[in-house]
């Protein structure tokens, strides 16, 4: 179950991922897809479209360090998704 990235958003866009621990203390997400529904617009400019996609957003990473910024850039297209993280805990590669 580590290394796992599964969500949902309020608007039904489903999310599904994977990602790792590198030696810097920071997550590398490797690959990220989004299920988008049909009628759903998305934050970084993505008109609403008639029928479901998948969207697929390139790898990138963020520091996981009690003192890193908690707001950090997605390079999704048509434009970047900027991204506010909080932490409900902390991500321990030890657990």
């Amino acid at each position: 179950m580590h290394n796992i990235i599964a969500g949902a958003d309020i608007f039904g866009c489903v999310f599904d991922g994977q990602y790792a621990f590198d030696s810097q203390g920071s997550v590398d997400v490797r690959w990220l897809k989004l299920q988008v529904p049909a009628g759903v617009q998305l934050a970084q400019g993505i008109p609403a479209q008639s029928m479901p996609y998948i969207l697929d957003i390139p790898p990138f990473k963020f520091n996981i360090d009690d003192a890193a910024p908690t707001h950090f850039v997605v390079p999704t297209t048509p434009n970047p998704l900027n991204v506010r993280l909080t932490r409900i805990r902390r991500l321990d590669p030890d657990l």
